[in-house]
Formats: C-alpha cells, structure tokens, sequence
C-alpha cells in the first residue's frame, strides 16, 4: 500500500487555446483531480498542476524530465500520476520517422496538444507531443523511479482511444485538433547518440 506521503503526480488542463477551439472543461477537470488527491491527504507539495498558459510544450516537457530527478519520488516505493486534460490530434507519420507499434492504422501519429500548439516561437511552429516522446519518457521514469505510474488522458486520440462522437449534444467539445501542425522534428531517440550532432542539436533546441 502507498501511503498518501509517497504519491506525486503532474497535473495538466488546458481549455484556452491560442490557435485552435477552446474547451469548456478541461481545466475543471484538472482542478478536481487536484482536489481528489488533496482530499486523500495527498501533500501539496506533492502535486504540480499546470493549466492553460502555463501548459506550455517547453513547461510540459520541463516537468515530466523532472519527475525523473525528484528525490523526494523514491524508487519502487513512490507512485506517479500524470493526468491530462485538453485536445488531443492525429497527423501524418513523417516518412524518415521510425515505425512502431502505437502507430495507428494508416500510419498516423497521435499527441498531446499543449497550449502554444500551432504558435511561431523563433521561426518555428510549436508542434504537438507525439506519443512516441510520451513513451521514451515513460520508459526512463520507469527505469528511474520504478514501474508504479498512471498516466490519465481525458482528450481524443489518446491510444487509440479517441472520442469520435457521432450521437453528441449541441454543447459537446470534442477534445480533437482536426489539423495540427506537421510534424517535422525527429522523435525522442532512445538515445539521442544515434543521430547526427546537428539533428541532436536541432532536437536540443525545440524542447
């Protein structure tokens, strides 16, 4: 049994999107996860929420690295939630991208949305999270703090889980980004030495 000292979890929502639909619940979402923890005597401290303009790709990515180097999140003893609330899209696999097995049929990438998806930073368009990233990160976290982690993604395209909705109500948002960005940036490599230093370099500055 975990007691309530020894679970942490990164918590995100976004409803206001700078470039696409927003959502009218997300946010809500994330705020009474928080508080289901909180209630369980989950410490604070514990929890990292981010929501809307905080939930940048950069702040996002920021936070999942830094699950793996808390030393307050102890090895095979603590369990880590992460939980997700906002769109989520599917895009064309670039052809030079290696293939894997969460690739859906057709060969398209799902991914998390963060709240700049879609916004020009430095001559380049921010880009969704592919779920190749989430698994190389989810893969380190595991070989780092043990295998006790629940990931929760309440948006469409999530594992091949997504919310089509053909029978919706007049004021249902679907959690779907019809048309992100092109994904352009290689994925997460298992190891970053099995590309070029340039690519690496390209890599090291988009995230």
């Amino acid at each position: 049994m975990v007691s309530p000292e020894q679970i942490h979890a990164l918590i995100i929502g976004i409803n206001k999107y700078a470039k696409y639909n927003p959502l009218k619940g997300a946010v809500q979402d994330a705020s009474d996860f928080k508080d289901y923890l909180l209630e369980r005597q989950v410490p604070a401290g514990n929890i990292k929420l981010l929501v809307d303009g905080d939930a940048t790709k950069s702040a996002i990515v920021e936070q999942i690295q830094l699950l793996k180097t808390n030393d307050a999140i102890e090895r095979d003893t603590a369990a880590i939630i992460i939980f997700y609330a906002g769109h989520g899209a599917s895009s064309p696999m670039p052809e030079d991208w290696p293939k894997w097995q969460s690739v859906q049929a057709g060969g398209r990438i799902e991914q998390l949305c963060p709240v700049d998806i879609g916004e020009t930073v430095s001559d380049h368009v921010i880009e969704g999270i592919p779920d190749y990233d989430i698994r190389v990160w989810l893969d380190e976290l595991s070989r780092a703090k043990g295998n006790n982690i629940t990931v929760i993604l309440d948006c469409c395209h999530s594992g091949g889980m997504n919310r089509d909705g053909h029978d919706v109500g007049a004021d249902w948002v679907l959690r779907c980004i019809e048309d992100p960005p092109k994904l352009s940036l290689p994925p997460v490599p298992w190891t970053l030495g099995s590309y070029s230093a340039a690519t690496r370099r390209l890599w090291d500055a988009r995230h």
